[in-house]
This record gives C-alpha cells, sequence and structure tokens, in this order.
C-alpha cells in the first residue's frame, strides 16, 4: 500500500530514475520479505534493463527463485553475478558461495549441463562440475566423479570452491576403500545341501 502511494505521488513522478531504481528495489525486497515471490521478481524484472542495481537485483530474484522451488534459474542468477562481477565484490562472493552450497538434490543433472553451456566462465564450470561429480556418485558412477574431482583439485586452489572439492575427493576415496559385503543365501539342508557346502 505504502509503495503503490509513493509510486503514483507527483514527487515520485518528478524524481530522476536513480531515486525510483532504489524504491522499485525496495518494493522489490519488501514483497520477498512478506513472501510474495511472484510479485517481488515481477518488480525487480523492471530494474534489469538499466540502472545501478542490476547485479542486487539478480541476487533477489535468485533468491525468489530458490523459494519457489526453481533451482536451476536460482542457481543460474548466481552464476551470472559471479560471472558479470569482474572486481570480485562482497556480492558476488555471496552469490557464489550460494551457487556452491545449493544443494545437488534440488538440482537435475540435465539442468547442471546445460547451465554449463551457457558459461565460458572456467571457475563457474568447476563449479558445476563438482555438483555434476556429486550427481554422479549418488548414482553409483565413481569413476567419473573421481575425474571430475581430481580434475578440479589440481587446479583450483585458493580458489572459492576448492574446500569443497577436497571434501568430495576425500568422500570418494573413502566409497573406493570399503569393502563390498555380498550376501548369499543357500541351501545347507536337504536335496541340494552339496551344492550349497560348494
Amino acid at each position: 500500500m505504502l509503495f503503490r502511494s509513493i509510486l503514483k505521488s507527483p514527487l515520485f513522478k518528478d524524481a530522476g530514475s536513480k531515486m525510483k531504481e532504489y524504491v522499485l528495489f525496495l518494493q522489490g525486497q519488501t514483497l520477498y520479505e512478506m513472501g510474495n515471490y511472484t510479485g517481488s521478481l515481477s518488480v525487480l524484472r523492471n530494474i534489469l534493463n538499466s540502472g545501478k542495481l542490476i547485479r542486487e537485483c539478480r541476487y533477489l530474484i535468485g533468491h525468489c527463485y530458490y523459494k519457489m522451488g526453481l533451482y536451476a534459474q536460482a542457481l543460474r542468477e548466481y552464476l551470472i553475478i559471479f560471472n558479470d562481477d569482474s572486481r570480485s565484490s562482497i556480492l558476488s562472493k555471496k552469490a557464489a558461495m550460494n551457487a556452491v552450497n545449493m544443494y545437488v538434490d534440488e538440482l537435475t543433472l540435465q539442468d547442471l549441463k546445460s547451465i554449463k553451456i551457457e558459461f565460458d566462465n572456467p571457475d563457474i564450470k568447476k563449479i558445476l562440475d563438482l555438483k555434476i561429480a556429486c550427481k554422479y556418485i549418488k548414482s553409483g558412477n565413481i569413476a567419473s566423479a573421481d575425474s571430475l574431482v581430481s580434475k578440479i583439485q589440481k587446479s583450483s586452489r585458493g580458489k572459492i570452491y576448492y574446500k569443497q572439492a577436497i571434501k568430495l575427493n576425500n568422500h570418494i576415496d573413502m566409497i573406493k576403500k570399503q569393502d563390498v559385503v555380498i550376501g548369499l543365501i543357500i541351501p545347507r539342508e536337504g536335496e541340494n545341501k552339496e551344492t550349497g557346502k560348494q
């Protein structure tokens, strides 16, 4: 209600584009805090085409998508911020951490592979490869996971995703060392007891 009255006021119409942008962003943020993610997205998308708050809008849009269960879109928004911010701002690092820490269960292997194609940034490709490796582990394809994680670990010291690569590598090593126990039900008595003994 408050924002509607501000947006319709003569002061807002005469305000500069920067002021309008900040008011719209605050409206989007307020709608997000109220749980109206669709309304927040609608407002925030209007700012994406111009202005100085594009990265902040994308970050909040990522949160909206996440809350709505649209995990691939959320991941994409976080990665766009990380990709476009050459200055490595605090927001860019937060967006990258959100991307790194997003649960794999919430994304499909196809989602991850199609998002990976969209970016040329090698760091983004490695973040996505870590998530793809997690998917491989869950499906039992340990060899493919090991291959991906080994490549990342060798070339990524000091990167934002390096610790996750180490943890995943340790997890793969643990899986490879586990003995596989096979249970077998065999006859020990009766007409087939000789087969069972063999």
